[in-house]
């Protein structure tokens, strides 16, 4: 049975990944070549404008999705950030050469968050079937 906290607890989940997202990828976007030379070479501009202009309709996406907290788009969200983690831990492990220390921390930092929202996501999803 879905209670109004359950939907809540993921709406809001929903939400704060997409405000996330939204503002990660305007940031992106807006100073690509500031944040590249920041990151690194694995990184060039042209890189960083495009994951900025995708984080932001992923945003967007996450943003529509929050209104009704539909199975299929949390699950497809849950997917999504599935597909970020184990793609920022082989740049981590098997690329970290094209990164700065500081290109280094801010994948991992990236890492750790898109994982919790992962989890929290999960862990709503199952609150609101249960």
């Amino acid at each position: 049975m879905t209670t109004p906290a359950n939907r809540s607890f993921l709406t809001k989940v929903m939400y704060i990944d997409g405000a996330f997202s939204l503002l990660s990828g305007a940031v992106f976007s807006a100073f690509s070549t500031e944040v590249s030379s920041r990151l690194g070479p694995l990184a060039p501009p042209a890189f960083v404008l495009t994951l900025g202009l995708l984080l932001i309709g992923w945003g967007i996406f996450h943003v529509v999705a929050a209104r009704s907290a539909n199975s299929i788009a949390v699950k497809l969200a849950i997917a999504g950030d599935a597909v970020w983690v184990v793609a920022s831990l082989v740049v981590l492990i098997a690329l970290n050469d094209g990164l700065t220390s500081v290109g280094f921390w801010a994948v991992a930092l990236v890492t750790v968050i898109v994982a919790d929202m992962l989890f929290l996501k999960s862990k709503g999803l199952k609150r609101q079937a249960a």
